[in-house]
């Protein structure tokens, strides 16, 4: 489990959000969504509801691993901050330690070693 800190767009108040991976029977549920064991697949089916694929797709996780009070709070922040808290809980449950770690220092610019 990691901890967020989840800034509001006034930039005034801010919520510490404890985020927790989604299970397996979580994960399997989202199928329609785009999400497989493996992570998201950028690939969202056809939605019986009409909904919005990708609007959709980032509040089904949200929904299921955020409280009610946190899900209100980001509706006050910035579209990054919601994406950002969406990310973490991506990685939160698709990245193990090591893979975090490989995929933050190779993001960032800076060249890993390889053996």
């Amino acid at each position: 489990m990691r901890t967020v800190t989840a800034i509001a767009a006034d930039g005034e108040q801010t919520l510490d959000i404890k985020i927790r991976p989604m299970t397996r029977r979580e994960v399997k549920g989202l199928k329609k969504y785009g999400y497989t064991a493996f992570g998201f697949n950028g690939k969202a089916g056809d939605l019986e509801d009409g909904g919005s694929d990708l609007d959709d797709m980032m509040e089904a996780p949200m929904k299921l691993v955020l409280s009610a009070e946190q899900q209100n709070f980001l509706e006050d922040c910035s579209m990054n901050e919601f994406k950002r808290v969406w990310g973490e809980i991506q990685k939160e449950t698709f990245l193990d330690e090591e893979a975090e770690k490989n995929s933050e220092s190779s993001s960032s610019g800076k060249q890993t070693k390889t053996a």
